[in-house]
């Protein structure tokens, strides 16, 4: 090993993009070994440790404690001689340009907009940072399809004294009102994002300062802040030198998280609309179509944060976009209505394909009241074990041309939230859980997800979902699965044929054939309860 091997900020959790660094627990100079812990450092979830895969010894450049590092850059190195160990400090702007075996990686591509030879004045808007910043409270992704939140309030005031792990913020996300906890000890300062401001996932939302003395009694609207994010590779130095010299720091757009390719293919330019050539490249491996996408830079310049925001949105990528505009004046939707009406568009684009049966629910309920569970809850345990029977309608397809197979039944549930919308609750494990332990847990998810109180993990996901509108009075209906899933079931009210149960199932992943024989099973199920779902409880399948 003679060049040094580069400690990078691993990626410690699917939403993470960052990380702050807690603590060395190897000091430059020492021997490390494959499967030590160098270093913990903070996410957006938890602390965790930094393990290392060579042997040598720790080096500088080291990243400070405290730094906050973006995933894959470098924050250390290992060398494989002590007398080769340095002992400096690592910049973390530049750590990002590390590569991972110590070799120089190529400089991060830059956007080449008007802005670079422009006058100061045609930037986009910027936020001056106070004096003494500790660190930036930042719009955090909460679960993996959150592009942005809602701030529904301040849990703190301006000026007041925070610890870590303090509640400073509530905000909503398209699924969930949740919190913004704080990872260091400070004073609350602005500019600070107004009550009801819609700010994107890393954007900026208040300052941490050193000292009562350095806050900023400001707020900032949600425009700004909806279109500013504080780019990681700027704000470590940027915060330090301006609490070290006094000088007032400007935030300027955040970088997209998503870095093209080498090779990737750029998009058409587009007639009458200015784009950067690092915006074209992005669009080309997102598949975006620039004609619809508006620009932020200066001057209306299409810039790659433009790009993924539109990919993000789904927008561009179905023809959809295209729909006819109509007369009146729109209200803005809600968070929730936003994320079902992009989630129903994506929805489009799977190849469904609808089958029903009939099934006497009688025997069903007659069961679940003498052993104490809802009918919902045995629904979804009989669609669990019917599934072990027909696992392709648990699958799911994945772009491109792959399809996911799983084991795990989570079976996704819609509950009406109070103030309108629908939630989806996921009842994990429903194939191996006892009908007791799925009762219980759903109905704390059930009172949860009124409130819209739902932890990521409890709503993210699911495998195999159910609708059941049968309280409803409605004789028929088919419902819509979401990408992710292969199939959701369909429950309308019992008539004279029975109680309807109709799939409409992803034609890529499940065929006619298999879903009628799913639901030929599952109408065994619900007919025959006694075997399943007796006194003793359901039966354990053989082989778990």
């Amino acid at each position: 090993m003679s060049d040094p091997y580069i400690i990078k900020m691993p990626q410690l959790s699917d939403t993470m993009t960052e990380g702050v660094i807690v603590s060395w627990e190897k000091n430059a100079g020492d021997a490390v070994a494959r499967g030590d812990i160098v270093a913990t450092v903070e996410t957006d979830k938890a602390i965790m440790d930094v393990e290392v895969f060579r042997d040598g010894y720790l080096s500088g450049p080291m990243v400070e404690v405290g730094a906050t590092v973006p995933v894959g850059s470098g924050i250390a190195a290992i060398v494989a001689d002590s007398s080769q160990v340095t002992h400096e400090q690592l910049d973390p702007a530049a750590s990002d340009t590390a590569g991972s075996e110590g070799q120089a990686a190529p400089a991060p591509a830059q956007e080449e907009t008007p802005a670079q030879t422009s006058a100061p004045d045609a930037q986009a808007e910027e936020v001056v940072a106070p004096d003494g910043v500790v660190t930036l409270i930042k719009m955090p992704q909460l679960s993996d399809t959150m592009t942005e939140g809602i701030v529904v309030s301040w849990e703190k005031e301006l000026g007041d004294q925070v610890q870590r792990g303090d509640i400073v913020a509530q905000v909503e996300t398209d699924k969930a009102i949740m919190d913004v906890e704080v990872f260091r000890d400070g004073f609350l300062s602005g500019p600070m994002a107004e009550v009801g401001a819609t700010v994107h996932v890393g954007g900026l939302l208040a300052y941490l300062v050193e000292s009562l003395d350095h806050v900023v009694k400001q707020s900032i609207s949600g425009t700004s802040t909806a279109t500013k994010s504080q780019s990681t590779h700027d704000t470590s130095t940027q915060s330090t030198e301006s609490a070290a010299t006094g000088t007032q720091t400007r935030i300027p757009r955040s970088s997209p998280s998503i870095t093209p390719s080498a090779g990737s293919k750029p998009a058409p330019r587009p007639s009458g609309k200015k784009v950067t050539p690092y915006a074209l490249k992005m669009a080309g491996q997102l598949n975006v179509d620039l004609h619809h996408v508006m620009g932020s830079g200066p001057n209306g310049v299409i810039i790659a944060a433009d790009v993924q925001d539109a990919q993000s949105s789904r927008a561009t990528l179905h023809p959809m976009a295209n729909e006819p505009q109509v007369p009146g004046v729109g209200r803005a939707m809600s968070a929730m209505e936003r994320a079902v009406s992009h989630s129903m568009t994506a929805s489009l684009t799977m190849p469904t394909f609808h089958v029903t049966v009939h099934a006497k629910p009688e025997a069903l309920i007659k069961a679940s009241k003498a052993k104490g569970v809802s009918v919902t809850i045995a629904i979804a345990k009989a669609c669990a074990l019917a599934i072990e029977k027909h696992p392709a309608m648990n699958w799911a397809y994945q772009p491109t041309d792959k399809i996911v197979e799983r084991k795990n039944v989570d079976v996704g549930m819609a509950v009406a939230a109070e103030g309108g919308g629908l939630v989806v609750p996921v009842l994990r494990n429903c194939e191996s859980e006892s009908l007791e332990s799925l009762n219980k847990t759903w109905k704390d998810l059930v009172d949860r997800a009124r409130t819209r109180r739902l932890k990521p993990e409890e709503y993210a996901n699911p495998t195999f979902m159910v609708s059941n509108m049968g309280m409803l009075g409605v004789s028929y209906f088919d419902a819509i699965p979401t990408p992710g899933t292969a199939a959701i079931l369909a429950i309308a009210s019992a008539g004279a044929d029975g109680m309807p149960l109709t799939i409409t199932a992803d034609h890529r992943v499940v065929n006619g054939a298999e879903a009628a024989l799913f639901l030929n099973t599952l109408r065994g199920l619900i007919q025959e309860p006694d075997d399943w779902l007796g006194a003793s409880g359901p039966a354990i399948p053989q082989g778990q």
